[in-house]
């Protein structure tokens, strides 16, 4: 097998899925950006009102959501 023929066989990236974090708490955004970034797009809100607003446009693949916030309590 020459490099050509492994560069021809090698499996072609699939596009990164998103993720939208939702978290009152900056140090829970940042630690779970900070894991998920190399392998997904991630997107982050601080609040419901804005994780709505993020998703308005282009829905994510995933979100990940504080249940327990000082606005919203999971309901």
């Amino acid at each position: 097998m020459t490099a050509r023929d492994a560069d021809e066989t090698a499996p072609v990236p699939a596009l990164k899925q998103t993720i939208l974090i939702v978290d009152d708490t900056p140090q829970n955004l940042t630690l779970l950006g900070e894991l998920l970034l190399p392998l997904y797009r991630v997107r982050a809100a601080n609040s419901g009102a804005r994780a709505l607003r993020a998703t308005a446009g282009q829905a994510p693949d995933l979100i990940l959501l504080d249940g327990w916030s000082a606005r919203w309590r999971g309901a």
